[in-house]
């Protein structure tokens, strides 16, 4: 992972529009689009804690939806400016700090190369 870069980028064998899942079951808190990540997807899981996915194609899930682990929530993408092509960028937040999403997860995520 790269020092300046918060979060993990995953993936998606260069074919847009694979279906991105939640690492973590939760609430949806917020949906939309920026300049740099293009469409993404935040989901609350408790105690101060979140992941987020940025450059989807498309989003299948609404603020305020609960998701499961493995729920789809987009399909994966290339949107925002700070992309090199299909693959989904997940960061995993504990009260505002990104930390690097394997060290929460039960299986490591493989990182794009």
């Amino acid at each position: 992972m790269r020092e300046n870069h918060l979060g993990l980028d995953v993936a998606a064998g260069g074919i847009r529009g694979e279906p991105a899942l939640a690492v973590m079951g939760g609430r949806v808190i917020d949906v939309g689009t920026n300049k740099f990540g293009g469409n993404f997807a935040v989901i609350g899981h408790g105690d101060n804690r979140e992941s987020a996915t940025y450059h989807l194609d498309s989003l299948y899930v609404k603020k305020g939806l609960y998701v499961g682990r493995g729920d789809p929530i987009g399909a994966t993408g290339s949107t925002g400016s700070m992309t090199t092509g299909p693959h989904i960028h997940l960061e995993y937040r504990i009260g505002g700090a990104v930390k690097n999403p394997n060290i929460h997860m039960d299986r490591p995520i493989p990182e794009a190369r």
